[in-house]
């Protein structure tokens, strides 16, 4: 299958940070099957308006690519780079030419900082020196953050102007920025604002008893989902992409995905026109929704 261009007005973005290693929850963590990583990069080979996302951090991930998919994707893959307080201009365009080398292509779409802290270390204006200097010379497109917090993009965008691309979770448990005029704003000028968690790390898709232990306090907010798209006679994965393509500052969404036709599923789905507009079902705390606070004793 192949998406029209003309159907879509944001980039397909798939996650790999489950392509090497266990990634997410306890208990839905899978690692993707070996024997359809072929089947889907030849696929979004053929589907020039879906990228890739990967990071430094994710196992394997950069190497699976580049030992698959070889100088074929070229600027259609983003990864990123965390940042220490002791790194320098060398370092920083170092790591992102093993990155490069580790996916085997020419040039990366995007760079994005893994850690938006960074614009606290005292170094700040070397790693930004770095990055600009590998986007000078054509190692990446460009140059951005991946960020948890809208107030963390605007304050970036404040200091350095040049950063274009930035990534924030949003889905429709955590419904903060739907209208955030400030992202939409970034968005008119030029930015690119990903949307990535849209599926809160498969827990939106999940069956109830495959919930965290961690999030059973607020199994109500999943059990009334459920009853809503029962009801209303549609599935959970087209609440979560109606919701997500809705928001007026998207620019792309960033899917993690278990297997091949997982990721079928999902772009037969976005094919197909957006019939709500009404998300009445709760939300999670501020807490809760930041998987980074969650703990996976069993």
């Amino acid at each position: 299958m192949k998406i029209a261009s003309n159907k879509l007005d944001f980039k397909i973005i798939i996650g790999t940070a489950n392509f090497g290693s266990k990634y997410g929850t306890e208990k839905l963590s899978k690692v993707f099957p070996y024997s359809d990583l072929e089947i889907i990069f030849d696929d979004i080979r053929k589907n020039p308006n879906i990228f890739i996302d990967t990071a430094s951090a994710y196992i394997n991930s950069e190497l699976l690519i580049g030992k698959i998919a070889p100088f074929s994707l070229e600027k259609r893959i983003m990864t990123k780079i965390t940042i220490n307080p002791h790194d320098t201009f060398f370092s920083v365009v170092g790591n992102i030419e093993k990155s490069l080398e580790n996916v085997k292509q020419n040039k990366l779409f995007s760079v994005l900082i893994h850690n938006a802290s960074f614009i606290n270390f005292t170094n700040a204006s070397e790693i930004i020196r770095g990055l600009q200097h590998c986007q000078d010379i054509g190692i990446t497109n460009s140059i951005g953050v991946s960020c948890y917090d809208a107030s963390e993009i605007i304050n970036i965008k404040k200091r350095f102007s040049l950063f274009t691309n930035f990534q924030l979770p949003e889905n429709v448990v955590d419904r903060r920025n739907f209208k955030n005029q400030n992202l939409i704003d970034l968005k008119i000028d030029n930015n690119e604002i990903y949307l990535r968690s849209v599926f809160l790390q498969g827990t939106l898709l999940s069956e109830l008893n495959q919930l965290p232990n961690c999030l059973y306090p607020s199994k109500k907010i999943f059990e009334n989902l459920e009853i809503f798209c029962k009801e209303n006679n549609i599935s959970k994965l087209k609440y979560c992409l109606d919701y997500a393509r809705s928001i007026g500052w998207n620019s792309g969404m960033v899917f993690g995905i278990q297997n091949f036709n997982q990721y079928k599923e999902i772009l037969k789905e976005l094919e197909r026109p957006i019939t709500l507009h009404n998300f009445p079902t709760e939300v999670l705390d501020t807490v809760s929704v930041d998987p980074r606070n969650w703990t996976y004793e069993e």
